[in-house]
């Protein structure tokens, strides 16, 4: 089961993610990006699953830059889209970054999403 933690990308912006460890020592670490609706308990579960196979994972919050704790149900989805595009590329990637760091003490990592 994972948690939440606080994560702090290269110009100081702090953004949640979650966060799921495997039993022993991780086999790499594993950046799970967001989909359009933000971390949802499906996100989540699919995390704790790449945890139980021993990754280390952490899924970002991506839209914490517009707003914390944002996320949208299935039926969303132009609401998504339209948050996701909102938020510049340089900024999605220092964030990605972030959780990359996060996680790198694991070894080799990944980026899905």
């Amino acid at each position: 089961m994972g948690y939440m933690v606080e994560l702090t990308a290269a110009d100081g912006h702090q953004l949640q993610a979650y966060r799921s460890s495997p039993e022993g020592r991780p086999k790499a670490g594993l950046v799970m990006i967001q989909e359009i609706f933000g971390i949802t308990e499906q996100m989540q579960r699919c995390a704790d699953r790449y945890a139980a196979e021993g990754y280390a994972v952490v899924l970002p919050a991506m839209f914490d830059r517009v707003e914390p704790g944002l996320s949208f149900g299935y039926t969303e989805f132009q609401k998504g889209r339209q948050t996701a595009q909102s938020i510049s590329e340089e900024n999605l990637r220092a964030d990605e970054e972030a959780a990359r760091l996060s996680v790198s003490d694991a070894g080799k990592t990944a980026i899905v999403g």
